[in-house]
C-alpha cells in the first residue's frame, strides 16, 4: 500500500453531454486545482499526488486557479511536475482569486513550460482526440466587479460548437445558464469541498457562496451545460482539511445518447 492512500485521491468521474462532438466522446481531462502552494508548509503529501496522477491516463491538463497562496514563487516545487505533464498533453491554466495580482507572473512562468494560459480567451487546442474549443475566463470575482465586461461577447461568438469552459469560481455555472448560453461543460475549483466536512454531507460552507452552497464539489447539469467542481488538493489560512481528502480528478466526456 502507497504511503499517502488514505491522504489523497485520484478521483474517476463520467459527465454524460448530449452536445458532446461525437469525436470527442471518450476524452479524458485530469483537473488540477487549488494547490495552494506556501512556503511555510509542507508540500510531499501534494507532490505525491501530482506525480502519481501524471501516471494516470489522460489527454487534456487543466489548472483552476489558486496554485499559489502568497507569490509565484511558493508553486516552483511543483513546476517539475506540470513540466512533466506538459509533455504529456496541452495544460491550460486560469487565474484563481489569489493569483488575481500575480496573474502575468504565473503566466510568463508557466508559459515557459509550454502551459497554456487564456485570459477572458477562446482557443483551439490540439489533443489527442483532435481540436477542442477551450474558453479561459479570469477570477469571478474580477468578473463581477467589472460587470463581466467582455465575457458576454465572447460567450456568444459561439458559432455553435462544443467549449470546453475553465473558470476558478462555479458560479460561473449560473451567469452561463441565466444568459441561455448553450457552451459546453465547465470546470471549476474554489470551493475545497468545504475544507473541513462531515462524512456523508455535501459542502457545509464555500468562499463567496457561504453555508450550504449552491455549487460545492462534484457534477451539476443545467439545461444547457454541465459543470464539474473539483475539490481541490490544498487549503488556505486555515491549513486544515477535515474528512476531505486532496483531490485530483481525471473527468471523462461521454456523449449521452437520448
Amino acid at each position: 500500500m502507497n504511503l499517502y492512500e488514505k491522504k489523497w485521491s485520484i478521483k474517476k468521474e463520467t459527465i454524460w453531454f448530449p452536445a458532446l462532438p461525437e469525436y470527442l466522446s471518450g476524452l479524458r481531462i485530469l483537473h488540477i486545482s487549488d494547490v495552494h502552494a506556501c512556503l511555510y508548509r509542507s508540500q510531499d503529501v501534494a507532490v505525491e499526488l501530482l506525480n502519481n496522477a501524471v501516471l494516470e491516463p489522460f489527454d487534456l491538463c487543466v489548472l483552476t486557479g489558486d496554485l499559489i497562496l502568497n507569490a509565484p514563487i511558493e508553486f516552483m516545487p511543483f513546476m517539475p511536475v506540470i513540466k512533466k505533464i506538459s509533455k504529456k498533453s496541452p495544460v491550460v491554466y486560469v487565474q484563481g482569486n489569489h493569483e488575481t495580482l500575480f496573474f502575468n507572473d504565473m503566466k510568463k512562468m508557466l508559459g515557459h513550460i509550454g502551459v497554456f494560459t487564456p485570459d477572458n480567451e477562446r482557443m483551439l487546442l490540439d489533443c489527442a482526440y483532435g481540436k477542442i474549443s477551450v474558453i479561459g475566463t479570469r477570477d469571478y470575482n474580477h468578473l463581477e466587479k467589472t460587470r463581466f465586461h467582455g465575457l458576454g461577447s465572447l460567450l456568444r461568438k459561439n458559432d455553435n460548437r462544443f467549449n470546453l469552459i475553465i473558470s476558478h469560481q462555479p458560479q460561473i455555472f449560473r451567469y452561463i445558464e441565466e444568459k441561455c448560453f448553450k457552451l459546453g461543460i465547465i470546470l471549476s475549483g474554489h470551493t475545497h469541498g468545504g475544507q473541513i466536512r462531515l462524512p456523508y454531507m455535501p459542502t457545509l460552507y464555500s468562499p463567496n457562496q457561504g453555508f450550504f452552497p449552491e455549487y460545492g464539489d462534484g457534477a451539476y447539469y443545467g439545461k444547457h451545460n454541465a459543470m464539474y467542481v473539483s475539490k481541490g488538493i490544498g487549503s488556505t489560512y486555515f491549513p486544515f482539511r477535515v474528512f476531505n481528502k486532496p483531490e485530483v480528478t481525471v473527468v471523462r466526456l461521454r456523449k449521452y445518447r437520448y
